[in-house]
């Protein structure tokens, strides 16, 4: 069975906490993957970590919300800037509202919230995770073996405060974008999906002058080997 992307869904906010709303209604057996940014002043930032997404909302059952991978925290003048990459199955299908907190109150996040159908089993969907970070030059993280049919997502944080637009790499689809740094955290997150072995990394054309830092995990639909690549 091919993995389909059902729908996403993406929002920004300034402040301690940022949710999201799914539009429509999330299937039972699909996966949700949610990528996040957060952004606080140096003083005030705290590494991301797994209880910062809840579901606080909606009608759909989940199962346990997994922090596949976050990339190195990244300084950018007077802020720090960390990116993540989360999933979790619906067991019943219903509505859905997710929440990333763990920002100061003069901090921002961003999250996206993705649905993918497939044949995702038992929990064992995250095969292979990378990250990368730099102070300018296109985001990308290190490569990662996509084995069989699965999906590639990338989550990159930018550090700005103006204007800033993101191309997404060669064969990706944008989930979410936020360009707006003059009053949010910018950042873009994207998704590739394949059907046979792909080696890729998750990676962005553009910006190419300002500090970034990014996170990548390939899901696998059907789990045939043990042990990570």
């Amino acid at each position: 069975m091919a993995v389909t992307h059902i729908n996403s869904v993406g929002a920004s906010a300034t402040g301690a906490t940022t949710s999201a709303t799914f539009p429509g209604e999330v299937s039972p057996g699909s996966l949700i993957v949610v990528c996040v940014n957060k952004t606080d002043a140096s003083g005030s930032f705290a590494e991301i970590v797994a209880a910062d997404l809840t579901k606080t909302g909606g009608t759909a059952t989940i199962g346990a919300i997994a922090l596949d991978k976050k990339s190195t925290a990244r300084t950018y003048g007077a802020y720090r800037m960390q990116s993540a990459i989360f999933s979790f199955p619906v067991t019943a299908g219903g509505s859905l509202t997710m929440r990333i907190a763990g920002a100061s109150a003069g901090g921002s996040c961003l999250i996206s919230i993705s649905e993918f159908l497939g044949e995702f089993r038992d929990a064992l969907w995250t095969w292979a995770t990378a990250e990368g970070n730099d102070s300018t030059g296109a985001p990308t993280t290190s490569a990662m073996n996509g084995s069989h049919s699965g999906v590639f997502v990338g989550m990159v944080s930018t550090g700005t405060t103006g204007a800033t637009t993101h191309t997404v790499g060669v064969d990706y689809t944008q989930i979410y974008e936020e360009e707006n740094g003059s009053s949010y955290a910018t950042g873009s997150m994207e998704f590739r999906i394949v059907s046979a072995f792909t080696k890729d990394a998750a990676d962005w054309v553009a910006p190419t002058t300002v500090p970034w830092t990014a996170a990548g995990v390939f899901y696998i639909e059907k789990r045939t080997w043990s042990q990570h690549n």
